[in-house]
Formats: structure tokens, sequence, C-alpha cells
């Protein structure tokens, strides 16, 4: 017959556990491999948009060329709810509401650029801000008062030798609206340049960064800061306190604009 054995508890016994300060060292070292993962996931994730960007800036180039082959000439900025499309153009200068703009948005739909778009149908960069976009005003010729750039046949009226596209980008802020201070120009007689104001948006103190946002913020562009004259900053990111920087610029240089043009018989 197989015996049971009975098992007894002295009711003094005390079970093993963890005390209250090794519970707490448990949590401060956990807290601690926490914090050194997430440190590494948010930079990786934060350069991956950047290439993203890059990506999109790209793509956004190629697209202006192409227009500017087909029609031999550059589109105008969007404005919010405008379905993408570049604001007057063609026969008339950058025109809304009746005021020439050459400020504004990616003409995502009048470029055929597929991408995020926002409620007002801006093209949004990887932090959900809207691609800014700036063409020359300059008229050098051709039909007075249409701007060269931006008129159908304007570029090829006036013709290559005088065209005078007068956008400029800096490596820092200029005191001037319309020519960089201290020699610091990267790039002259520029067309067109577009960028995203990158992770901070408008939450900055950088006269760098001010150059590129501006500080027009009228009903016309939906509450959004627009540039302001014809001056852009480009460079390296900067953390340091009030002097912010982290847009992504891009531009079109004037040369690779006529090369194209010529190539699409649109110049001589």
């Amino acid at each position: 017959m197989t015996m049971m054995r009975k098992y007894y508890f002295h009711p003094d016994s005390k079970q093993a556990g963890f005390s209250l300060l090794e519970v707490a060292v448990v949590l401060v070292i956990v807290g601690l491999l926490l914090g050194g993962l997430i440190s590494p996931l948010s930079s990786q994730r934060h350069t991956i948009k950047l290439r993203q960007v890059q990506t999109q800036l790209d793509e956004i180039k190629t697209a202006i060329l192409g227009f500017a082959a087909a029609n031999g000439r550059i589109p105008c900025p969007t404005i919010p709810n405008n379905s993408g499309l570049e604001s007057g153009g063609g026969a008339a200068n950058c025109v809304s509401s009746g005021a020439a703009f050459s400020h504004g948005f990616v003409p995502t739909n009048t470029l055929g650029l597929s991408g995020p778009l926002d409620d007002q149908g801006l093209l949004l960069d990887p932090w959900g801000r809207p691609f800014r976009y700036s063409v020359t005003k300059a008229d050098s010729g051709g039909t007075a008062g249409l701007w060269d750039f931006v008129g159908t046949g304007e570029m090829s009226a006036v013709g290559m030798a005088a065209l005078s596209p007068n956008l400029v980008v800096c490596a820092s802020a200029s005191s001037s609206a319309t020519a960089c201070s201290n020699g610091d120009a990267i790039a002259s007689t520029v067309p067109v340049v577009f960028y995203s104001i990158g992770r901070d948006g408008s939450s900055f103190t950088s006269l760098d960064q001010k150059e590129n946002a501006g500080e027009v913020t009228n009903s016309t562009f939906g509450g959004h800061a627009i540039a302001t004259d014809d001056v852009f900053v480009s460079h390296g990111i900067s953390t340091l306190a009030g002097g912010e920087f982290d847009d992504n610029v891009a531009w079109l240089s004037a040369q690779v604009l006529y090369a194209q043009m010529m190539q699409a018989r649109h110049l001589p």
C-alpha cells in the first residue's frame, strides 16, 4: 500500500522575496537600458527622414525640369486650397486674388507630383510641414511686366544671354533683401528655390532660418510663414540656441535649366 506523505509548514516560516530596495535598483537599471535604446532609435528615425526629404527634393527638381522642357518656362508657386495648381503663370505672373506672389508652396498638381498632402492641398515633408517654393521675378525684356521665367515664351523672347534670375543662396542670413553679406554666396542668379523648413518648423529664433521661413503669415498663405525677399540660406545642421538650423534647401541652377531648355528647343 502506497504511503501518503504529509508536509507541514510552520506558521512562522517566511517565503523569499524582493525588498523594495532591490525592486528600485532593478527599475533604475531597466530605465537606463530603455533610455539607451530610445536615443539611437530616435536618431535612426531622424536619419531616415533626412533621406526621405532629399528624395522628395530630387523629385521636385526633376519635375521642374520636365515641366520646363514641355512648357518653355517654370511653374509659379501654389497657395493653400488651390488644389496644388500654380497661381497664374503662363500669360500672367504668379497672380492670386489680384496680387502677384513669387513665394509660396510647391505646385504639386501642376508638376504631377505625388506625396503626402495636408488639408490645404500642400505637399508635406517627412515632418509634416509644407515645402516652400520661390521663383525669380526677373523681368529683363520680352513682354514688359511679365516675369521672364514664368511667362510662356518669355525666356525665348528675352534670350539666354539677357536672362538674369535674381534669387541667391547664402551661407548665412543677410541684412540685404537682394544679396549675400560678407561674400558668403553659395549660388547666385538662381531661378527657383524649394525647401523644407525641417523638424523644428517655425519654433526658432535663428536669423538663418527666419531668412527662409520669413514672417509673412497672412490669410493667402493659410497662416504659414513665407519668405519675404530674394535671399535664402543653406548650411549644415546647428542646434546652438539662437543659431538653430535644420532647413533642407535645394535650388535649380540657371545653367542646368538652360541646358534642358536648349535640348527641348525652347532656347537657341
